[in-house]
């Protein structure tokens, strides 16, 4: 059974989405390159796991040295 070729398309939609969100683009930005709605970025965003904060690690060292600083 071999995939449909709307699928494949899809797919490969998918996946250059998911670049350019992990090249650091906006959400925003990728809907109007691609002609899709923001909603449909941000799902795709979800799947990939490319809306993930990755500041949380950097926020607590900072509040670490903060509290350090002061005492």
């Amino acid at each position: 059974m071999s995939p449909n070729s709307d699928q494949v398309k899809e797919e490969l939609l998918n996946i250059e989405i998911a670049v350019e969100l992990d090249q650091g683009q906006s959400a925003v930005e990728v809907a109007e390159k691609f002609g899709i709605t923001i909603a449909v970025v941000k799902t795709i965003a979800k799947k990939t796991g490319s809306l993930e904060t990755k500041t949380t690690k950097i926020k607590n060292y900072m509040k670490y040295l903060y509290i350090h600083i002061e005492a």
